[in-house]
């Protein structure tokens, strides 16, 4: 049986937790700012896009614009409008 380092352990779990928590965030004037975080669902409607979060249920941001999705970084862009 093949034991892995307790060093590679840590970045496997490591990167397994970063994984599952996304981030919902605005870029203003070249600067990121989070939105909302332990993001589990987003929805594009009609009036903008409705996010629900692990902690704190669901919400509509009205006006709001999917602009990119970064899955290694764990973040979703909008542009506000």
């Amino acid at each position: 049986m093949i034991v892995p380092s307790p060093g590679l352990q840590r970045a496997v779990s490591q990167t397994r937790k970063d994984m599952c928590q996304m981030r919902v965030v605005v870029e203003k004037e070249g600067k990121e700012g989070v939105m909302l975080e332990n993001v589990t669902r987003l929805d594009v409607i009609e009036q903008g896009v409705a996010v629900a979060t692990l902690f704190e249920g669901s919400r509509e941001i009205v006006g709001a614009v999917l602009r990119r999705i970064d899955f290694l970084g764990g973040k979703v862009y909008l542009s506000l409008g």
